[in-house]
């Protein structure tokens, strides 16, 4: 929306580059990552949680 200027009907026409679909990208994976781990920090320790998506991100 910032990018087009606020025009919503230009966001939905436009076609979507590979800076921004990477973008999207990060930021599900960054929802993802903050919904799923929470229930981790109950059962592992705070420093195990980011590690372990980590090491799932490189496999």
């Amino acid at each position: 929306m910032v990018v087009r200027r606020g025009a919503l009907a230009s966001v939905l026409g436009a076609d979507i580059g590979r800076g921004e679909a990477l973008f999207v990208g990060a930021i599900t994976g960054w929802a993802v990552f903050s919904i799923a781990g929470r229930p981790l920090l109950v059962v592992l320790p705070p420093r195990a949680v980011p590690t372990d998506a980590r090491l799932a991100g490189v496999i």
